[in-house]
């Protein structure tokens, strides 16, 4: 399940901070500023890491430190 959930949000979402599978749609709330800052990464990547999903983890590992700017 996780691997269908995280792959779906590379393809539809990736970046944005929430995915709304049944409409296929990004969402970002207003605790956020209303900026895609990725947290659907950030907070997904130790799971990635302890479930083995390796692609899955270097994937949001790269993204992470090549894309992620808290300083938005």
């Amino acid at each position: 399940m996780l691997y269908h959930s995280f792959t779906n949000y590379a393809k539809y979402a990736w970046g944005a901070n929430e995915y709304r599978p049944i409409s296929k749609q990004t969402h970002t709330t207003d605790i956020f500023g209303n900026q895609s800052l990725g947290i659907t990464i950030i907070d997904s990547i130790d799971t990635l890491y302890i479930a083995k999903l390796d692609v899955e983890y270097r994937k949001a590992r790269n993204w992470i430190e090549k894309q992620f700017n808290p300083n938005v």
